[in-house]
């Protein structure tokens, strides 16, 4: 999980998305499995590339690691939270399609910056170590 961040003067901004025509799924931020090629940070990494388009980001750090049960399947799974500091002028709202052969392939993420503290809720615990970023962003 990817808590890709900039600074807007004197605050700080959190990369949420949407995804086009399913409301439902709820507002995110970038998040996904581990390959079994890839360490924790490339995974997260990987993940922001593929679900905002964004590859030019400065890691700030992990935030650590949580176990807790899968939606879905009620299993035990862990996730690790990493906080990106976004490295490119960006626009506040953009269009992300995934152009893949893979399942992503054809989804449309909805990406814009959201100021901290948050005030709209993140999907499945996302928003859980949150409130660690103004203390380790300063």
């Amino acid at each position: 999980m990817a808590y890709v961040v900039r600074r807007l003067g004197d605050g700080i901004e959190l990369l949420v998305f949407d995804l086009e025509g399913l409301p439902k799924m709820g507002t995110q931020v970038p998040a996904g499995g581990i390959r079994s090629t890839e360490s924790r940070k490339e995974a997260a990494l990987r993940e922001v590339k593929e679900e905002t388009g964004l590859d030019t980001m400065r890691v700030v750090t992990e935030l650590g690691i949580v176990e807790s049960p899968h939606p879905a399947s009620g299993r035990t799974r862990q996730t690790s939270y990493w906080v990106l500091e976004a490295a490119e002028e960006l626009p506040a709202r953009w269009r992300h399609a995934v152009a893949s052969d893979d399942e992503d392939g054809g989804i449309v993420f909805l990406c814009r910056w959201e100021p901290l503290p948050l005030v709209v809720a993140l999907v499945d615990q996302q928003g859980l170590l949150l409130s660690q970023l103004p203390l380790l962003l300063g």
